[in-house]
Order: C-alpha cells, then structure tokens, then sequence
C-alpha cells in the first residue's frame, strides 16, 4: 500500500532530526539564564555524553520542569509507570518533581542528549500580563494519559526537537537579543506540547496544578515588590 504525504512526512521528519543532531549539533555543555545564575537559575541547557551502563532503578527527581533531547546512543528510560525505549529523535519530557532514572545505556555507543532544565517562573511575564490556566499547569504536571516518551518519528518530537535545537543555536551564537529568542522558543515549545499532544487535560489545567502555579506566582510577585523591605512569613 503506497504511504499517504503524512506518513511521508513523518518519516522524512524523524531522519532530518537524526541527521542534524549527527551533523550540525553544538554541543554546548552549559549555558545558564541569567547567565551567571549556575545555581538559581531560570533555565539551563547542557549537553552530555555517557558510556554504556546498567543500573537498578533509582527515584531522581528535580523541581525543574525538563525537556530532553537524544541526540545518539540507545538504552531504557524507566519510570514508577513506565519503561521507555531511548532512540535518537526522541524527546522525553517531565514535569516538575516527577521521578525518572535512566537505567541502561546500550552497549556499542554513548548516550548523547542534550537537556533543558527551566524554573517554572520563568514563564511568567514581569509585566504581570495574562496567562491562562492551562499554560500556567504544564510545567506542574500532565494528564495521565500522556508518555513521557515522544518518539522521534512522530510530529510532536519533530517540532519540540526543532525548538530545542533552536535554542541551543541560541545559546552558542549569543547574537543580540539571544535570551528573548529562548524565552520565545522556550514558549512555543509549550503551547506546542499543548497543541500536538494530551499532555493535559482539563480537569489539571482547573484543578490544583493551576491553583498552585497561580499561588507561587502571587507569592515571588510580593517578593519582587518589596525585595528591599522587611519581609516575614506572616506577610
């Protein structure tokens, strides 16, 4: 049976992120927003090459919403709820504080992936401007339903892989306004995840993911406000 243009597409898009990663990838090893803030930092990016191991499954988890891109290498990424294939292409994706471990990097090649790590204030606009609650919930948690895995011959991890590599560019040619452009990619890699996947559902975008982002906001809001004043936790 002749493939439709979408299957086409598809498979065209998973052997163009696996030849630029193999290509043209930059390797940036680290790369901080604010660019000193290598500890309190608003997002980070890194690149990482790891032999081949096996280990039993250990709880590793983050308050960092992370994003991670295979750039070559294989293995298993395991969670409480899954096990997950890691091939080239992919993109793996986890929200704040949820528990993940790679657990084998097959043998014959290192493991080569590229992360970002971003603090979920960072989507915040300073101007105080508007988001709504389903954008505010993402880097909090997402529906049951979604995998944690996208696989590289699908359109979701094309397009994500693509902001993430764009970021990356960002970070090594830091041309004029380089840290707008990551917030900007940063953004439309989220409402793509909302637009391409079931990565939430609205009963989360309602619920206490919302309500909880909404009262951190509030609370660095004061602080922001009155950073040069007394401040007690009673305020």
């Amino acid at each position: 049976m002749e493939a439709s243009p979408r299957d086409n597409d598809i498979t065209e898009s998973a052997n163009y992120i696996t030849k630029y990663c193999e290509v043209t990838a930059m390797d940036v090893k680290n790369a901080y927003l604010p660019e000193t803030a290598h500890r309190h930092f608003e997002v980070r990016l890194f690149n990482r090459c790891v032999e081949p191991f096996e280990r039993p499954f250990r709880e590793h988890w983050h308050f960092l919403f992370e994003a991670a891109l295979i750039k070559g290498g294989s293995g298993v990424y395991t969670t409480p709820g899954a096990v997950y294939p890691i091939r080239p292409g992919d993109v793996f994706l986890f929200a704040c504080n949820e528990i993940h471990c790679v657990t084998r990097i097959d043998p014959g090649a290192p493991l080569q992936l590229m992360n970002i790590h971003i603090d979920p204030s960072y989507l915040w606009p300073e101007n105080g401007a508007p988001l709504t609650p389903r954008f505010l919930a993402m880097p909090f948690s997402h529906s049951a339903a979604f995998e944690n895995r996208l696989a590289a011959d699908t359109r979701a991890a094309r397009d994500i892989a693509a902001l993430m590599l764009d970021v990356e560019r960002e970070f090594d040619r830091r041309d004029s306004e380089y840290a707008l452009m990551v917030r900007s990619k940063l953004t439309e890699l989220f409402v793509t995840l909302l637009r391409e996947t079931d990565y939430l559902d609205e009963s989360a975008a309602q619920g206490g993911a919302a309500q909880h982002a909404e009262t951190v906001r509030a609370a660095i809001d004061y602080i922001r406000e009155h950073l040069i004043e007394s401040i007690s936790l009673r305020d």
